[in-house]
């Protein structure tokens, strides 16, 4: 590990600590909006398209109220509650997904749109020059993944991808955080790169295929 990537690690943690709790707090109300939101059809599925959706316009709506220190709300919610987060600085978005479906974990694959795949194509860690930490630093963009945990609890995660991955493939990634409640420990945080080998048999939110966000996400 350099030294360049080594800051640029310990920096994407400082700023996604400030996320973590106030993020958990809007899962938990949107997960109770959610359940008292959608109809009791007898024939539709569990209709996760739609809890995926009430879940981002909930968590959008929470932290619209509540304030959201260090960080601004953005994308598009007309896109089937499209939400991303851009910090203080300007150097940094989150894009707001589903996890890949239970037992394994998957990172969604960018699809076909051009936005979407320049979103995933972060240039390596490794091939960052310490000065750019420091004089203009490059837009980092990450992927804020949620999913169901025991217990009416969430698992979130934040990864950086390298490349827009393809249908059952893999995708690489150079860093990867569990955004944990209370989490304090930065013995977990995994920066070195890693090419995870996952199953990427998930559904593709809609929003996200059918048009680029707004801002300087893309």
């Amino acid at each position: 590990m350099t030294s360049s990537d080594h800051q640029l690690a310990l920096y994407l943690h400082s700023e996604l600590m400030t996320l973590t709790e106030a993020l958990h707090e809007a899962l938990a109300t949107a997960a109770e909006d959610a359940d008292s939101t959608l109809p009791g059809y007898k024939q539709a599925g569990n209709m996760s398209f739609l809890r995926s959706g009430i879940m981002r316009l909930g968590v959008r709506e929470h932290l619209s109220l509540v304030g959201l220190e260090g960080w601004a709300l953005a994308g598009n919610p007309n896109r089937m509650g499209q939400l991303q987060f851009v910090n203080g600085n300007g150097d940094l978005v989150l894009r707001f997904l589903k996890d890949g479906r239970p037992p394994a974990k998957g990172i969604p694959h960018a699809g076909p749109n051009k936005a979407r795949r320049a979103f995933w194509r972060n240039t390596p860690m490794l091939d960052l020059g310490i000065d750019t930490l420091f004089d203009s630093p490059p837009l980092h963009r990450l992927l804020l993944l949620w999913s169901p945990g025991e217990d009416g609890t969430f698992n979130v995660r934040a990864v950086r991808p390298l490349e827009a991955g393809k249908y059952s493939g893999t995708i690489a990634i150079d860093f990867s955080m569990d955004l944990a409640p209370t989490r304090t420990a930065f013995e977990e945080l995994k920066f070195v790169g890693e090419d995870h080998d996952e199953d990427l048999i998930i559904d593709i939110d809609k929003d996200e295929e059918s048009g680029g966000a707004a801002g300087a996400a893309e």
